[in-house]
């Protein structure tokens, strides 16, 4: 690679960062009101995919959550019996599940290693705030992170576009969408294979919800 190349990909490397931290950044203004906004109950659709993910780590598995947030969704993974680890990037989330007595990790997902192996690995409502282009890097670690036969479940904004919304009084959050056929090749591409998908709708926009497993 000649240097002009090398100080490009750094450039871009630069600006991945600096878009996720401006992301992090508005949650960390908005942590509480938005723990305070969404359900303490996982929609259905993403009840049925923990249902399968758990049934295939077994009792005793070990879940990775990353971007746990308030921590709802480890509270009812946690109940049918597995172990979570709960981490995320954001201090504000830290502290809210600190304050209920959680334990939680520190865990960037661009910067940071997952550590693992994990019988199985939660991003939902993550992905959607990372660059395009940084996604493999990210499911390439997930990958590495599962056991053989693991599981990754995952929500991504469905459709072509990519913006920056603009948050009431938080800040702002980079949002991208991917279509159906490029997100499952990445998966793939990464070593995981759609098992089991369907999608739901919310203030948002439309989501697909995947649980992909990695191959043996």
């Amino acid at each position: 690679m000649n240097t002009a190349s090398a100080n490009n990909n750094n450039q871009k490397d630069e600006e991945h960062l600096i878009n996720n931290n401006q992301t992090l950044q508005s949650y960390e203004n908005s942590a509480f009101q938005y723990a305070a906004s969404v359900s303490k109950d996982p929609s259905q659709h993403i009840k049925e995919a923990i249902l399968q993910m758990v049934e295939i780590a077994g009792k005793g598995g070990t879940i990775l959550e990353v971007g746990s947030g308030p921590g709802w969704d480890a509270d009812f993974v946690e109940s049918l019996g597995v172990t979570v680890r709960r981490t995320d990037a954001t201090a504000a989330f830290r502290d809210f599940q600190l304050k209920r007595g959680k334990k939680i990790d520190p865990l960037n997902i661009l910067t940071d290693e997952f550590g693992g192996p994990y019988n199985g690995i939660m991003a939902l409502y993550v992905l959607q705030h990372i660059d395009r282009n940084q996604v493999a890097q990210v499911l390439n670690k997930v990958a590495e992170a599962l056991q053989p036969n693991g599981t990754f479940l995952v929500c991504i904004l469905e459709g072509e576009n990519e913006f920056w919304q603009q948050g009431d009084v938080s800040g702002n959050y980079h949002v991208v969408f991917w279509n159906e056929a490029d997100f499952i090749n990445a998966l793939k591409t990464a070593g995981l294979e759609v098992i089991w998908e369907t999608r739901h709708v919310d203030s948002e926009g439309p989501w697909m919800n995947f649980l992909a497993q990695k191959k043996s």
